[in-house]
């Protein structure tokens, strides 16, 4: 079922393209069933004719690896949805068939409960691009977050300010 909706997406993907005609540009071929991606350059998404994949499998600790998802099988349209030259959506809900997105995340406090985030409160009212990587690693700790970076609108404080959500002074609602 899964292969069938993989073929069905690129097919829709490829059809969607709309190759430029000026000097120059290159029009994509379709294809008719998904690749076996070993590794983006050489995936044949029509993408890549003109885009640099570079930036894809360039893997920074911390942040999203491009290169171990695809070395688990997994393809681009797994994850995005995808309409060429008009817009690319993350599909959150993909990210659930194997990471626990739904779990607490509890981290150990200095003179005062433990924080407890919860990321199923969190993944309902936003993308998981609002907050990674730009303001958080993808990995627990990799931040390094700290009450006093918090106070100066770091971390949670980006949005717990008092005016997104509630303040970052509201101690009780975190440390529980």
């Amino acid at each position: 079922m899964t292969r069938i909706l993989s073929i069905l997406v690129m097919v829709v993907m490829l059809s969607s393209c709309k190759a430029g005609t000026q000097a120059g540009e290159k029009k994509a071929e379709p294809r008719e069933k998904a690749p076996v991606i070993t590794s983006l350059k050489d995936s044949g998404l029509p993408c890549f004719s003109c885009h640099s994949y570079e930036k894809f499998a360039a893997d920074k600790p911390g942040q999203f690896s491009h290169v171990k998802h695809i070395g688990f099988g997994v393809h681009c349209n797994q994850c995005h949805i995808i309409m060429a030259h008009e817009k690319i959506e993350l599909n959150k809900d993909t990210c659930n068939n194997c990471h626990n997105l739904k779990k607490d995340l509890t981290y150990p406090s200095a003179g005062m409960k433990p924080a407890v985030f919860s990321h199923s409160v969190h993944t309902a009212m936003f993308a998981c691009g609002s907050c990674h990587t730009g303001i958080f690693k993808y990995r627990k700790g990799g931040s390094g977050i700290r009450m006093d970076d918090i106070y100066k609108g770091k971390f949670c404080g980006k949005c717990h300010n008092g005016q997104t959500a509630f303040p970052s002074t509201d101690c009780q609602k975190c440390h529980k």
